[in-house]
């Protein structure tokens, strides 16, 4: 009579917690060998990092989602919060998947209000527009002339090559869902266009 194996189960681990786990191990092992300076610190300070450390994996994990994830969002789920400096005041951005400032595919949506304007600008890399809700006026070249404007509405798209200056604005509020490769940058024709430097 044969033995008969008992099959080994194995669970798919998402990837963020494989790698929380993995550097988890790693620090606890170079803080128990003595290697790791940390070492030195206070049992205070190595607890703040540690739970400091598990907020941050909770909080990108309910957001952020691995390439091979499937990833499921309705309108309701988003995480809207203000957009970052380099664009003017008054944007709101959610991000839907990746993360746009590293390297990698993102997706993210901006809400717009309306007459906001983006300045004649360019990025490094391509983009990919499609317009959610409203109409966004985007024009071509190093000065924004409102009439030279596509008028770009609900449902429609755009693809923008990298390196190709343009500027955008709208008349009433818009939403764009915005993907492509990371990382994200954007190149003001006029440096004084750009919110970040301007103090």
């Amino acid at each position: 009579m044969q033995a008969t194996e008992t099959p080994t189960v194995t669970r798919k681990v998402p990837p963020a917690q494989r790698d929380f786990a993995a550097i988890k191990a790693k620090q606890q092992a170079a803080w128990s060998s003595g290697s790791d300076p940390s070492v030195r610190e206070d049992r205070f300070m190595k607890k703040s990092s540690i739970l400091l450390g598990l907020a941050f994996v909770a909080a990108f994990a309910a957001t952020a989602h691995a390439a091979d994830d499937g990833v499921f969002i309705n309108t309701g789920d988003l995480k809207w919060g203000d957009a970052p400096p380099v664009l003017p005041k008054g944007a709101k951005v959610a991000v839907l998947n990746g993360d746009p400032f590293k390297p990698g595919q993102y997706t993210l949506r901006l809400s717009l209000p309306a007459n906001y304007k983006l300045p004649p600008h360019w990025h490094t890399l391509t983009e990919n527009l499609t317009i959610v809700s409203g109409t966004l006026y985007i024009g071509m070249g190093d000065n924004a002339v409102a009439k030279d404007a596509h008028a770009v509405k609900t449902g429609g798209y755009h693809y923008l090559p990298a390196k190709q200056h343009h500027y955008a604005f709208t008349k009433s509020t818009v939403v764009v869902q915005v993907s492509g490769e990371g990382p994200f940058d954007i190149k003001y024709i006029d440096p004084k266009d750009n919110p970040a430097g301007a103090k």
